[in-house]
């Protein structure tokens, strides 16, 4: 029996959402590894600018919890059911457990519990690959969280291939990368170095 796919049908517009139609995750160059219904691994590519203790040097803690969060509200997204529903976090714990290596960094969630109202969501950050995307099964990870996000649903939906609408997200994802340019890449003002 082959593997199932990495993303499973019908999450495709929410692929291109997470990965462009947010401006922080597209600066971020955020990806998408994996995603299917209760399970995501979301990926940041290592680069120095991400270094947030230049004494050890290691990954900045913002990065890392800001990874975590993402993540988590995601694998929540996979379990919506119409395009309108929403989810925010509530409560976020990061536990950061060791340095990361310069390496990409990579963050598996999964659904703990998915109520009317509430989903509580685990997630583990590695440096390198995660176990569910061809790490090694005894991975240490860096930091591992949990999240609570309130879900608001707006109405009812269908199954699994039919949760998002693809015309609204690919609005969301064009706002999102007008957003992300109109704010200039480099801008004097913007605090970022060029």
């Amino acid at each position: 029996m082959p593997d199932p796919p990495l993303v499973a049908p019908g999450f495709g517009p929410l692929v291109e959402f997470i990965e462009c139609g947010i401006p922080f995750n597209l600066h971020l160059g955020l990806k998408v590894e994996l995603l299917r219904a209760g399970e995501a691994v979301l990926r940041i590519p290592w680069g120095d600018h991400l270094v947030g203790d230049v004494f050890r040097p290691s990954v900045h803690g913002g990065v890392t919890s800001m990874l975590i969060d993402t993540a988590g509200g995601c694998v929540c997204f996979t379990q919506l059911m119409n395009p309108e529903d929403r989810a925010s976090t509530v409560d976020l714990r990061v536990d950061y457990l060791r340095p990361a290596a310069h390496l990409d960094l990579y963050c598996q969630a999964a659904i703990i519990r998915l109520g009317n109202k509430v989903a509580v969501c685990r997630m583990e950050v590695f440096s390198g690959p995660s176990p569910w995307v061809g790490g090694a099964v005894d991975a240490k990870p860096i930091a591992t969280g949990q999240g609570v996000y309130n879900v608001l649903r707006k109405g009812e939906g269908g199954g699994p291939g039919d949760k998002f609408d693809l015309a609204s997200l690919e609005a969301l994802n064009r706002a999102g990368r007008e957003a992300h340019k109109a704010g200039g890449q480099g801008d004097a003002d913007d605090g970022q170095p060029d």
